[in-house]
């Protein structure tokens, strides 16, 4: 039935939309994962109720780099496009043990997370 399927688009996309496009993979029971944009770039917040050991896959310009279009025009039944990190290029990411710089395909391939039980762990993104 097509109502279903708008419900599961519209569920994923509202989810999507609290975490600006970044994806926990694997994702685990009693994950939390939320972000907010902040002048050039993002601030995620995460916290788990157990220990978690995954990564952080960032969304990049799919509507370039995929389907050839000089902007995101607006199409029927696609994800949109919140932070997205260019693969050329560099971005400063803020965490507990300082700063450090990666490329927007480091990002993409996923940016490694350990997570202590009950502990939230903030992390800015910007680019550089």
């Amino acid at each position: 039935m097509k109502l279903q399927a708008n419900g599961v688009r519209t569920a994923i996309m509202q989810a999507l939309m609290h975490t600006q496009g970044v994806l926990a993979c694997l994702w685990q029971q009693g994950l939390e994962l939320g972000a907010a944009p902040v002048d050039n770039g993002i601030v995620i917040v995460l916290r788990a109720k157990e220990n978690y050991q995954g990564h952080l896959e960032f969304d990049i310009p799919r509507y370039r780099l995929y389907m050839g279009f000089q902007k995101d025009w607006p199409r029927m039944n696609t994800i949109p496009e919140w932070f997205t990190v260019e693969p050329e290029g560099s971005y400063n990411i803020t965490m507990d043990d300082g700063t450090k710089i990666y490329t927007g395909a480091q990002l993409h391939n996923g940016l490694a997370i350990n997570l202590e039980p009950n502990k939230t762990r903030i992390l800015k993104i910007v680019t550089r």
